[in-house]
């Protein structure tokens, strides 16, 4: 008994007899999760990466100062990743509704991008369609499948399947954008290119 006496006496003489900083701990993994709730791992990535990589370092750094005899452990390193992981958790949370707004004004740019220049090409290929342009029936059937892989609305994209939508729907752009391309070769301009000379046909001048 006076052992145990005498150790704990010691600990509280020693600085080097340090606690794990159990309050820290508690308040960054709060803040993860709370961070997890107001969907900061879609719209917040960078900051929410930083702030789950904080508190795992801070944990792995932990154990490690538990390994060591009592009078070893310093806890100070793990405690300030645990503060900084906090901070950046809350962080991550108060940036999710600005982060959110342009993703979605990104999203619905190019939503209505597609859908403005799938209208265009198709007027376009009407007029080739009736010409009976064999090219022009395929690249209608092309624009058709287009058009229908779009979603109906897209403020009812689910906050998930935004980023993956905003993603689709540049490619989905350029996809289009072929396609007229292709659509207004046939109605190029053609140039008009003044033939070259022959050798022997220029005029002399005296």
């Amino acid at each position: 008994m006076k052992r145990i006496l005498l150790f704990g006496l010691a600990c509280a003489l020693f600085v080097g007899c340090a606690h794990a900083p159990q309050q820290e701990i508690t308040n960054a993994q709060n803040a993860i999760e709370a961070a997890k709730a107001a969907k900061a791992p879609i719209f917040s990535q960078e900051q929410f990466k930083a702030a789950q990589g904080l508190v795992d370092s801070a944990l792995a750094d932990i154990r490690a100062q538990n390994t060591k005899s009592p009078f070893s452990h310093d806890y100070t390193k793990a405690k300030k990743m645990l503060l900084e992981a906090t901070a950046d958790a809350e962080a991550a949370i108060a940036a999710v509704p600005a982060n959110k707004a342009r993703i979605f004004e990104g999203a619905k740019a190019l939503f209505d991008k597609v859908k403005a220049t799938i209208e265009e090409s198709n007027k376009s290929l009407e007029a080739l369609i009736k010409k009976k342009n064999k090219e022009a029936v395929a690249l209608k059937a092309q624009l058709n499948a287009a058009a229908a892989s779009l979603p109906e609305d897209i403020s009812k994209v689910s906050d998930e399947s935004l980023l993956m939508t905003r993603a689709v729907l540049g490619k989905t752009l350029t996809y289009i954008e072929s396609i007229k391309t292709s659509i207004e070769k046939p109605n190029a301009p053609k140039k008009d290119v003044k033939p070259a000379l022959k050798k022997g046909n220029k005029k002399r001048h005296k």
